[in-house]
């Protein structure tokens, strides 16, 4: 009789850890293969697996990269701690980011706007290796083939590598808002030695390419030293802007300018004496030191004007 009890007692606490167990599902498994590709550099979890409802981040693709490799089982302690068990038969996993056809009038557009500005400022001075756009999900289904864009903000915004695009869809009337991030490098001047204010610069720079992520001032050209000094003291190394710039001083103060002056069937040249200093482009009072008369002359070159 007491073996009898026993043993239903077991059984009820049996069923009892049964029914306990039941309301703790067993960790779904899945198995990492050896390579993805990805249409963002935000690498999840439903990225790869579709049927995984919680959202956690797995890895983030380097601006600077299309590539990434991750050891596999850095990748299965990542979803170990969310609850998720990863078979891993491979040792890395290799993550290859690759643009989205849906998403290529709007990038098209973007590589249009920034290379079209940053090359009225210098010619051939940007070059994009790519655009990626952060809220893909937010973007899944949307067809951008009779969408309108416009950049969010002043121009400005083409300072800096990242932002927003508006995509303007007018059947609809609707806006779609693009968060994206520009990778591409820039032709900036730099110092190879210090410069005081009002040297010039020609012979004092070098040309590099470096990672674009913002400007607060254009860079400047090489064209633009030509007539140009510098505004104010550079040290060694540092960055050339055009707000760093100032005229160049190609006539100074009681210098002698060649003027030509022109008319029907003539032509003809005068030493005149500068009366105050001049720079490119610039109008200056100039004496015919024979007769004493005060002309205007504008500043063509260094030491050389044409008579107004």
């Amino acid at each position: 009789m007491f073996f009898k009890k026993l043993f239903l007692f077991c059984a009820l606490i049996c069923v009892f850890y049964a029914d306990e167990l039941a309301q703790f599902p067993t960790k779904q498994e899945f198995s990492l293969a050896k390579s993805y590709v990805v249409e963002d550099s935000k690498i999840y979890a439903h990225t790869l697996f579709p049927e995984i409802q919680k959202r956690f981040l797995l890895a983030v693709i380097p601006q600077d990269s299309l590539n990434l490799i991750m050891p596999s089982f850095e990748v299965a302690r990542i979803f170990e701690r969310n609850g998720y068990k990863l078979q891993t038969p491979f040792k890395e996993v290799l993550f290859t980011y690759q643009a989205s056809l849906k998403l290529q009038k709007p990038r098209e557009f973007l590589q249009k706007l920034y290379t079209d500005f940053f090359n009225a400022n210098c010619p051939q001075s940007l070059r994009v290796d790519s655009i990626k756009f952060s809220n893909l999900e937010e973007l899944q289904g949307v067809d951008f083939t009779n969408a309108d864009f416009e950049l969010f903000g002043k121009s400005s915004a083409l300072k800096k590598s990242s932002g927003t695009l508006v995509a303007k869809f007018p059947q609809d009337k609707k806006k779609i808002f693009l968060q994206y991030e520009v990778h591409a490098f820039v032709k900036i001047l730099s110092t190879t030695r210090n410069v005081s204010a009002g040297e010039e610069l020609q012979d004092s720079i070098f040309a590099q390419e470096v990672a674009f992520e913002r400007f607060s001032a254009l860079p400047a050209c090489e064209s633009d030293l030509t007539l140009a000094s510098a505004k104010v003291y550079l040290a060694k190394g540092s960055f050339v802007s055009k707000d760093k710039l100032r005229p160049k001083i190609l006539v100074k103060k009681g210098e002698f300018v060649l003027v030509q002056s022109e008319g029907e069937g003539f032509s003809m040249q005068n030493s005149l004496e500068a009366l105050q200093n001049g720079s490119f482009g610039e109008v200056i009072n100039a004496k015919n030191t024979q007769s004493g008369k005060v002309v205007r002359v504008k500043i063509t070159n260094k030491n050389k004007g044409v008579l107004l």
